[in-house]
């Protein structure tokens, strides 16, 4: 699957960018500073890299970037997001206190409805991609038994979704309507608090 992952520096980015590649997906890295996007994208083996004034070619784009840059990225592009589905990977926290965030829309996912109505929206989460495995490489045929959790309102586009991350060997579980999304939030902020193996996270796996 041809994919884009606006986000360079997080180690969720990071994380998502090892699998999509031995997954075999067609990944292409976005970063604000182009020179962070060529250097992730050569880092873990992506074809392609792209800054933020590219058009993006590819209709399904994920979000693995810092809170605070959320908005600047959805103005950048702006109507260019409507159509494409969008997985968020977000985690809110401040990056200074290392404290969580709780978006006046509830979540990033319905503030990036709330911004761009057009754009079908999923909330994704996995230990697949946080901290803790950020970094390593994953064979293809090794994550059998980790599950991503997926919120959204919009079913085809949760389709969509659960194809991009079942085609790497993961599971997906459908938790229901994107008002999820804030509980997946919840969950991300903890792998990133707390970066050690930890039972209620772990259960996901």
């Amino acid at each position: 699957m041809n994919v884009t992952l606006i986000g360079a520096s997080t180690t969720f980015a990071r994380g998502f960018a090892d699998w999509a590649v031995a997954a075999g997906h067609d990944l292409t890295v976005v970063g604000w500073d182009p020179a962070s996007a060529v250097a992730s994208a050569r880092d873990v083996g992506a074809k392609r890299s792209a800054g933020p004034s590219d058009p993006l070619g590819d209709s399904v784009v994920v979000l693995a970037l810092p809170y605070v840059c959320l908005h600047p990225v959805l103005e950048s592009y702006g109507a260019e997001l409507d159509g494409k589905v969008l997985v968020d990977l977000i985690a809110p926290f401040d990056l200074d206190t290392m404290e969580p965030i709780q978006p006046e829309a509830g979540s990033t996912a319905q503030e990036i409805v709330r911004a761009r109505p057009r754009a079908r929206v999923v909330k994704a989460f996995s230990t697949r991609f946080s901290p803790r495995l950020a970094g390593t490489r994953v064979s293809r045929g090794a994550n059998r038994r980790s599950t991503v959790l997926l919120a959204g309102d919009d079913h085809g586009a949760k389709r969509i979704a659960a194809h991009l991350f079942e085609r790497g060997d993961l599971r997906t579980s459908d938790l229901g309507p994107l008002r999820r999304a804030r509980e997946l939030e919840a969950l991300g902020y903890l792998d990133i608090a707390v970066p050690r193996p930890h039972a209620g996270l772990d259960a996901v796996e």
